[in-house]
């Protein structure tokens, strides 16, 4: 009886992939060819020396220009998951504060909005500063902004 290993098939060019149980391998053609055999060669080579092949009969497909990485069996697939440190309320008040602004599609620019109120405090040739508003001017402006 021949047992039939990996080793041969992935050293055939025109494999591209094989499935983890063996029964699968996937042509440059990206034809997926069922397999006699766990890693047995002859269905594949038969699709290649046929016209099965659009590889073989000059039809260049895409993959041919990026190279495989195999996936090793060793590693656990990792799940992913939400990031769980943009859930407290600073960050909730920061997204809803930021979305009444975009929403609005005819929205004034900030920086006119605090020209506006505080002329006192800004001239029009420098750039806004924030930082010269105080607690109450700023919520001033965001009430202006929203309304």
């Amino acid at each position: 009886m021949v047992k039939y290993t990996k080793e041969p098939l992935l050293k055939n060019k025109m494999v591209v992939h094989i499935s983890d149980c063996g029964l699968y391998a996937i042509c440059k053609c990206e034809k997926v060819i069922k397999l006699k055999r766990p890693y047995d060669e002859s269905y594949f080579e038969s699709h290649i020396n046929n016209n099965g092949c659009n590889f073989s009969n000059r039809v260049i497909s895409i993959l041919n220009f990026f190279s495989t990485v195999p996936k090793e069996n060793n590693q656990p697939v990792m799940k992913q998951f939400p990031c769980t440190g943009l859930n407290n309320s600073e960050h909730k008040a920061y997204i809803s504060h930021v979305i009444t602004y975009t929403t609005h599609g005819r929205a004034p620019r900030k920086d006119i909005v605090a020209r506006n109120l505080f002329s006192t405090k800004f001239t029009s040739n420098k750039p806004v500063v924030y930082k010269k508003l105080s607690e109450e001017e700023l919520n001033l402006l965001d009430e202006e902004l929203i309304h």
